[in-house]
C-alpha cells in the first residue's frame, strides 16, 4: 500500500509539474478552446494544450466551474490522454481571492471536502507562479474517481480552507464531466515532430 501511495503521489506531482495550466505558466506555449456540447448549467468544458520543451504537446480536457461569491476562484477536473484519462482535480485562485495569502501557506493535510452528507480529506500539492495559486489533489486513482463520482452526483461542494471556506455549485457537473471525459477518450494524438526537434536541439548546442 505504501508503494502504491508513493507512486500515486509521484504521478500527481509529475502531472502538476508537466501540466501547468496556461493561466499559471508563462514559460510554456499554450492554447485553450471551448468544447462543443460540454456546457451545462454552472459547468463548462474546454481543451487545454501545452507545448512542452521536448517538442510534444500535452492535451487536457477540463470540466470547470467558478465560485460565484469570489472572483478568480475555480474548481476543475482534468482528463489527459497522456495519463489514461484518469481524473485530476485542481483549484485555482488568483490574487483577487480573499484567501490568497493563507492558501500559499496551506499544509498538505488541510483540504476537506463536503458533498452532501459525504466527507473527503486529501492532501494537496500547491503550485505558485505570478498572481495565481493552484492546488492539485494528491490521491490514488480510486480515491480520485470516488471524489469525481461524488462531485457528479451532488448539488454543491464545500471546502475548508484557511481563513474561510469556499463553495462551488455542482449543477451541471455530471453531464459536463461525462462529456469532457468522452472527448479525452476519443482524443487523437498530434504528430510528434521528432526530426524538427533534433534540428532545434542541434542548433541550440551549436
Amino acid at each position: 500500500m505504501g508503494d502504491e501511495v508513493h507512486l500515486a503521489v509521484s504521478a500527481v506531482v509529475g502531472f502538476a509539474l508537466l501540466a501547468v495550466p496556461p493561466v499559471v505558466s508563462s514559460k510554456l506555449d499554450s492554447a485553450s478552446e471551448s468544447l462543443e456540447r460540454t456546457s451545462f448549467l454552472d459547468w463548462s468544458g474546454e481543451r487545454l494544450q501545452n507545448s512542452l520543451p521536448d517538442g510534444s504537446t500535452l492535451t487536457r480536457y477540463t470540466a470547470v466551474t467558478t465560485e460565484a461569491d469570489v472572483e478568480g476562484t475555480e474548481l476543475a477536473v482534468e482528463f489527459s490522454p497522456r495519463f489514461g484519462c484518469s481524473p485530476h482535480v485542481r483549484m485555482r485562485f488568483d490574487s483577487n481571492a480573499s484567501r490568497f495569502a493563507a492558501i500559499t501557506n496551506l499544509s498538505s493535510d488541510e483540504l476537506n471536502w463536503q458533498i452532501g452528507h459525504e466527507y473527503f480529506r486529501y492532501p494537496v500539492v500547491a503550485d505558485t507562479e505570478g498572481d495565481n495559486v493552484v492546488l492539485h489533489l494528491v490521491a490514488v486513482r480510486s480515491d480520485r474517481e470516488a471524489l469525481v463520482t461524488a462531485l457528479a452526483g451532488g448539488s454543491r461542494v464545500s471546502l475548508s480552507l484557511p481563513g474561510r471556506g469556499v463553495e462551488f455549485s455542482l449543477l451541471g457537473s455530471r453531464r459536463t464531466l461525462v462529456a469532457t471525459r468522452a472527448h479525452c477518450l476519443r482524443h487523437e494524438p498530434l504528430p510528434f515532430d521528432e526530426p524538427r526537434r533534433r534540428v532545434e536541439m542541434a542548433a541550440d548546442n551549436g
